[in-house]
């Protein structure tokens, strides 16, 4: 089996990256080129008799029993149909971009990998501002259009009803902050802190962190489709 050409594997990388999949690729002295991902599976790619093939390497069940089938291998006409295949792989794997957090006092900063436009591509329209904090910039959506009902899942300011449950807040506006937390490439993660009160010197937020530009993009796109029923009629 022969190794993929150079322009091969310059067209896979670009592929991975174009389409925000998540794989580490990795070729050095020791490793051949592979793409590792987010599940731990690695993919090594070679070509024989005109075919493609993909050898699928789970660690894994090397590691629970050395005699199993830890290499699957598989047969593919043309490099389109590889990267079919990964993009497949990669959608079939149950992800989590961001979870909830209360605490937001020990989150640090990777100073190290700071990018000064890492906000750049979100900022879609007008209703997004930048602000200066110590040692990034930090982008603020705030936009009127938008009355929703929001309630703080860890209840630090919202009243609480008789019956002990949370009670929904109608805010006057969306708004929500995003502070980068890392911008180190393909590992980034951010805090996005979601305004759900009225009170702009007393904010109360629901704050999530979240992983990947990938991810911060989807979270984006999951709360304005939420929101929708909420967004003023003009």
């Amino acid at each position: 089996m022969n190794q993929l050409s150079e322009s091969d594997k310059s067209r896979l990388i670009s592929f991975i990256e174009e389409s925000e999949l998540d794989y580490e690729v990795y070729e050095n002295v020791v490793t051949k080129f592979n793409a590792t991902s987010c599940d731990g599976i690695k993919f090594f790619f070679y070509t024989f008799n005109e075919q493609y093939i993909i050898v699928k390497y789970d660690k894994n069940k090397d590691n629970e029993n050395p005699a199993s089938q830890a290499y699957e291998y598989f047969y593919f006409q043309n490099l389109s149909q590889v990267l079919e295949q990964l993009s497949f792989y990669d959608n079939s794997i149950p992800k989590s971009y961001w979870s909830n957090i209360a605490d937001t006092c020990e989150i640090g900063f990777d100073k190290d990998n700071y990018n000064e436009s890492w906000y750049e591509e979100f900022m879609k329209d007008d209703f997004w501002t930048t602000e200066d904090c110590d040692s990034h910039k930090t982008i603020v959506y705030s936009n009127p259009n938008y009355k929703p009902e929001l309630k703080s899942p860890y209840n630090t300011l919202h009243e609480v009803s008789e019956i002990n449950e949370l009670v929904y807040t109608k805010v006057d506006k969306l708004y929500f902050e995003i502070h980068p937390i890392s911008c180190r490439k393909k590992n980034e993660s951010y805090l996005l802190k979601l305004s759900c009160s009225n009170d702009d010197k007393f904010r109360d937020y629901i704050n999530y962190t979240v992983n990947t530009k990938k991810g911060l993009k989807m979270l984006l796109e999951t709360i304005f489709k939420s929101l929708e029923p909420f967004k003023v009629k003009s």
